[in-house]
């Protein structure tokens, strides 16, 4: 990847190209987190580094997964009240922001919901931008068409010349 500045074309390095994801998902975070509230940020960042490349897309949707694994667990947890006097379920409860378990199954299943369209709309951008992407490969068969192109048009109009 290069930037053209004027005549100059400067190439981006590695790190520099990672140093500029990072800053657009920090960037796409606060803006997010600020405006609206913390989850929208979280995922709102999370599809900005899938997007961008520092998150592989398939997280995303192996977080739904479990998400939508961890509802029927979650309902059974807010039937059976004796599960909420357990003091390592509260506090991995409220480590993930549960305080109690009433409505915590429908909270996890919108998680889930957000998670897996991420990870659906990652990997199909990444797959339209890796379709579309140009290859050094797809650049030497472009440029085999356009030379077997010219050499047709020579040959024809050798011929025409020759008439």
């Amino acid at each position: 990847m290069s930037i053209k500045l004027g005549i100059f074309i400067a190439p981006i390095s590695l790190r520099v190209r990672w140093a500029l994801k990072v800053v657009a998902t920090i960037a796409v975070v606060l803006l997010f987190a600020v405006r609206f509230d913390a989850g929208a940020g979280f995922f709102w960042g999370f599809l900005a580094a899938c997007l961008v490349g520092l998150c592989d897309a398939r997280l995303a949707v192996v977080a739904g997964l479990f998400a939508l694994g961890s509802c029927p667990l979650l309902l059974l947890a807010e039937q059976y009240a004796w599960l909420q006097q357990s003091t390592l379920v509260s506090y991995y409860a409220s480590s993930i922001g549960i305080v109690t378990f009433s409505g915590a199954s429908d909270v996890v299943a919108v998680w889930a919901y957000y998670l897996l369209c991420i990870g659906v709309l990652s990997l199909s951008a990444r797959a339209l931008f890796v379709r579309n992407a140009v290859t050094p490969e797809r650049v030497a068969d472009k440029t085999a068409e356009m030379t077997k192109g010219l050499e047709q048009d020579a040959q024809q109009t050798q011929v025409v010349r020759a008439i």
